[in-house]
C-alpha cells in the first residue's frame, strides 16, 4: 500500500492484519528543483472526476480572487468547457473571474513542465486520494502546496505545505490568500518540500523499501 489511508481501506475490505500490509510510498524521478514561478500564479493538475474536487477549487478562487486580483489559475486535465459547465453552478461567477482561469486541457510533456515553472503554489483539492502524486511531484520541484486532507493526502503533504479539510472551499479559499501573501511562508514550504522529497520520495527510496520487504519476506 502506498499510504496509511489507503492501508486502513485494504484492511477493512478484505480483513487483514496489520502485520499483512507493508507500507511503501510511490516515488517519482528528480525533476530538479524549480524556479519560484510567477507571483500569484496556481497550478492544478486534475480531472474532471467529482473525486478530484475541481468544482471545490473553483470556489476556493473565486472567494480568494476578491482579496488577490491579479491571480490566475491554471487546471491543466479539465476541458475548458468542462470547467464552464462547473462555473454555471458556482456563485460568484464573474466575466473577470473566468478570464483568470486557464483550462488548456491535457498537456504534453513540455508544455507542463513549462507549466510546473510558471506557478508559485500547485493546489491539490482531491475529495480523496490513496496518495498523491501530484504532492510529490511538486515537492521535487520545491512548489508550496495547498491540498486537502481527503485520503493519503495529508500524510503525504506533512510539512511542505498547508492541509484544509476536504469539500471546505472557504478554508482553502482563506489558505490560498494567506499562502500568496506571504512570500516568507512559500519559501519555507519550498524549502521543506523539497527536503521531504528527498527524505521519502526519490527513487532510491523505493529500492530501499522493497529490499527491506524481501529481507522481511525471506526472514519468514
Amino acid at each position: 500500500m502506498s499510504s496509511s489511508a489507503h492501508a486502513a481501506i485494504t484492511s477493512h475490505a478484505y480483513r487483514l492484519g496489520g502485520d499483512d500490509i507493508v507500507i511503501i510510498p510511490h516515488v517519482t524521478p528528480d525533476p530538479g528543483i524549480g524556479p519560484e514561478g510567477l507571483p500569484d500564479r496556481i497550478l492544478a493538475i486534475a480531472n474532471g472526476h467529482p473525486r478530484k474536487g475541481v468544482d471545490v477549487l473553483l470556489k476556493a478562487f473565486i472567494r480568494a480572487s476578491v482579496h488577490i486580483p491579479g491571480a490566475k489559475l491554471v487546471v491543466v486535465g479539465p476541458t475548458a468547457a468542462e470547467i464552464d459547465r462547473m462555473l454555471e453552478e458556482t456563485p460568484g461567477d464573474t466575466a473577470d473571474v473566468r478570464d483568470r482561469i486557464l483550462a488548456p486541457g491535457h498537456l504534453p510533456n513540455e508544455a507542463l513542465e513549462g507549466e510546473w515553472k510558471r506557478a508559485s503554489v500547485v493546489i491539490i483539492p482531491s475529495r480523496y486520494e490513496s496518495f498523491g502524486l501530484v504532492a510529490i511531484e511538486a515537492m521535487a520541484r520545491g512548489k508550496p502546496i495547498l491540498a486537502t486532507n481527503g485520503g493519503g493526502l495529508g500524510e503525504v503533504v506533512g510539512s511542505a505545505g498547508m492541509v484544509v479539510p476536504v469539500e471546505d472551499a472557504e478554508a482553502m479559499g482563506d489558505s490560498l490568500v494567506r499562502l500568496l501573501g506571504s512570500a516568507a511562508l512559500r519559501e519555507r514550504f519550498r524549502r521543506e518540500g523539497r527536503a521531504r522529497y528527498e527524505r521519502l520520495y526519490r527513487p532510491e527510496c523505493l529500492h530501499k523499501a522493497l529490499l527491506g520487504l524481501v529481507d522481511r519476506i525471506a526472514s519468514r
